[in-house]
């Protein structure tokens, strides 16, 4: 895997790592009361429980050619364009 590809997967990640706490942050722990952290703490267990209980697969839905196109553009307009040896 090249260093840009490992870079754009760990970026993809790191999104998609990002939305499942932005979900259990509004979901359950802003709507709770915990009286104690022990409380808190199964709450966070039990969204974890509940969400690998019916797990969504994740369904590409973007057109493949207007990101490659996106990027050719991006790269070509970039002031940090990589010199060619």
């Amino acid at each position: 895997m090249s260093g840009r590809s490992w870079l754009s997967a760990a970026i993809s990640c790191s999104v998609d790592v990002e939305g499942y706490f932005a979900k259990l942050s509004k979901q359950r722990l802003k709507r709770g009361v915990f009286r104690s952290v022990v409380d808190q703490q199964a709450a966070i267990n039990r969204f974890v429980a509940e969400t690998n209980a019916e797990p969504m697969p994740f369904v590409w839905t973007a057109d493949p050619n207007k990101i490659i196109a996106a990027a050719t553009h991006t790269r070509e307009t970039s002031i940090f364009r990589p010199t060619r040896r």
